[in-house]
Formats: structure tokens, C-alpha cells, sequence
């Protein structure tokens, strides 16, 4: 990518990040950074709440147990808080829709069992709505999980090659 081009991608997103910014004021203050942690071995999920100060009160995201590799998050069914999109290895993948409190109702993404590894979101049907882009290894086919901007996701092979692929980023590599 040349410096023109570089330029015009930094204040596209530019465009796109400050509507969403907003000043800090005492009744105003900035939103404090969270984590959603994937954790494996039949293990649940937790989701760590941030005091401001940097430290966090550590809860489970549901009660159920899965083997996860990795967390996405991202506003999936377009209420305005971030939910999480699970990649699991041997079992379904998992949506968690966030209440809004940092609560979360967890469901199957689709049916289809995988041994995904990686999860990036980003809006791969021009709908305006996120999407999931999966990593599987084991020589399986990488997925792809269409948003229907509630959050409920219909799941189809992203190409016919399978490969041992354990991460994945989304971007406009082609220019179109």
C-alpha cells in the first residue's frame, strides 16, 4: 500500500471512529476496557469487568463448558454493547448476546461441529451487520457465519480447500 492510499485508509477509519467517541466528563466518563476470556478444556467462559482503575471483577459469561480457542467481539445483534463470538475446538461455536450490564445469554451459533482456532468478525456480505470469518484446523474447511443483524448465524464453507489454519484477519486485500 503507497502513502496516499495509507492515508485515505486512516481517515476512512477515522470517519467511521469518532461519531462513536465521546468526550469525557464527570457525567460522561470514559468507558473502561473489559476482557472476555475463552478458556479451554471444558472450562467456562469469564468475562472480567474493569473498575476504571484497572482492576477487574471476574465472572462466569454462562455456565456452559467448552473447549474455546479464541473470542471475537463485536455488536452481533446490534443493540450497542459488544457481544462475543466463540470459536470451540470439536464442538459448536458460541454467540454470547450481551445484556447491555456485561450479563450474557450464550447460544449455538449454527449446528455444525468444527475444530475452530481462530475468529475475526467483520461485515463480509455488505449488510452493514458483523459477520464471522472461523480458522479450523484438522484439515477442515474454513467457515464463514452470516450475520442476520440479530444475531443468529447461518454457517457455509468459506472455500473447497482444507487446510491446517489456526488464526485469521479480515481486510480489503484486493482493493475492491
Amino acid at each position: 500500500m503507497n502513502r496516499r492510499m495509507a492515508r485515505i485508509l486512516a481517515l476512512a477509519t477515522l470517519a467511521v471512529l469518532l461519531p462513536q467517541c465521546k468526550l469525557a466528563t464527570n457525567e460522561n466518563p470514559v468507558p473502561s476496557i473489559d476482557a472476555f476470556v475463552a478458556n479451554w478444556s471444558s472450562s467456562v467462559n469469564r468475562v472480567y469487568l474493569n473498575d476504571g482503575s484497572g482492576s477487574f471483577t471476574g465472572s462466569d459469561a454462562t455456565s456452559d463448558t467448552h473447549n474455546s480457542y479464541d473470542v471475537a467481539l463485536g455488536d452481533l445483534d446490534e443493540d450497542g454493547d459488544l457481544d462475543a463470538f466463540v470459536a470451540n475446538q470439536g464442538q459448536v461455536n458460541r454467540v454470547y448476546l450481551n445484556d447491555g450490564s456485561g450479563s450474557f445469554i450464550g447460544s449455538d451459533a449454527t449446528s455444525d461441529t468444527h475444530n475452530s482456532f481462530d475468529v475475526a468478525l467483520g461485515d463480509l456480505d455488505g449488510d452493514g451487520d458483523l459477520d464471522a470469518f472461523i480458522a479450523n484446523c484438522s484439515s477442515q474447511i474454513n467457515r464463514v457465519y452470516l450475520n442476520d443483524g440479530s444475531g443468529s448465524f447461518i454457517g457455509s464453507d468459506a472455500t473447497t480447500d482444507a487446510h491446517e489454519s489456526y488464526g485469521v484477519a479480515l481486510g480489503d486485500l484486493d482493493g475492491k
